[in-house]
């Protein structure tokens, strides 16, 4: 938790939706007696915060971003990673199209100058429900950091996660993956990291959602889920691990 100077108050900020109800009383505690050693001792030992803007600068109002209201013009890179998903799927019928699903994998042919084809097979899908659960946690976890970190920062993490994650799929199996959740594991990590140890970035990812993720990407390992494209999941995951560690230094806050 942190507290912070409002014009008409204080305003009480819960990093975790875990430690509300410690939150909330101990919020009672205070006002049923303000002057309580203890809080006086605090205040002692509190810093005060001289100039409170670059921790507003980051702030998000939940209930606009959950209403979408302003929120894609300030998450353009996401909004169009959905929509070409979109499309994609359509001209290739949920990926049976073959010669337009042949035309965006991973091949050999990137080392003969097709480079684009080391990113396009996030842009494909085999299946309507693949293409929903990936859609679902962009929308979720693009928009999240896209708000945040500026679209540009995080147009360019999303071409290096890619990047890696597609490389490491291809050496490792072939060609014949796509889907964007080599990029929603990279994204994943580094919401994890950046609310681990950057409280203050207002990244979040709720606990029931953190497990189902975790739970996804061991089941994928194990073979239990079907065929996955198992090493785009886990290089995403470690790029975007990193990429959250760089961005807790103090240097590029």
């Amino acid at each position: 938790m942190r507290e912070e100077s409002a014009a008409d108050g204080w305003a009480v900020w819960v990093y975790s939706e875990d430690e509300i109800a410690r939150a909330e009383a101990e919020l009672e505690r205070f006002r049923m007696n303000p002057t309580d050693e203890r809080y006086r001792a605090f205040e002692r030992a509190t810093p005060v915060r001289a100039n409170p803007e670059p921790v507003r600068a980051r702030e998000v109002r939940l209930g606009e971003a959950w209403r979408g209201e302003g929120t894609w013009g300030r998450t353009p890179v996401t909004g169009l990673l959905l929509a070409l998903c979109l499309i994609m799927a359509v001209l290739t019928g949920g990926g049976t199209a073959a010669p337009l699903v042949r035309a965006l994998q991973f091949t050999g042919a990137v080392f003969s100058g097709q480079v684009w084809r080391i990113w396009t097979p996030v842009l494909l899908h085999f299946g309507w429900l693949h293409l929903l659960f990936n859609c679902l946690w962009m929308h979720h976890l693009g928009r999240m950091v896209e708000m945040r970190i500026e679209w540009r920062r995080f147009g360019l993490m999303v071409l290096i996660i890619a990047a890696l994650s597609n490389t490491a799929q291809y050496m490792a199996t072939g060609p014949g993956f796509g889907g964007l959740s080599g990029v929603n594991y990279g994204l994943f990590a580094y919401v994890w990291v950046r609310q681990r140890y950057d409280p203050a970035s207002g990244l979040h990812l709720d606990t029931l959602n953190t497990w189902l993720l975790i739970a996804w990407f061991v089941l994928g390992w194990l073979g239990w889920a079907g065929p996955m494209a198992n090493w785009t999941h886990g290089i995403g995951l470690v790029t975007g691990a990193v990429a959250g560690w760089i961005a807790c230094h103090p240097r590029f806050r």
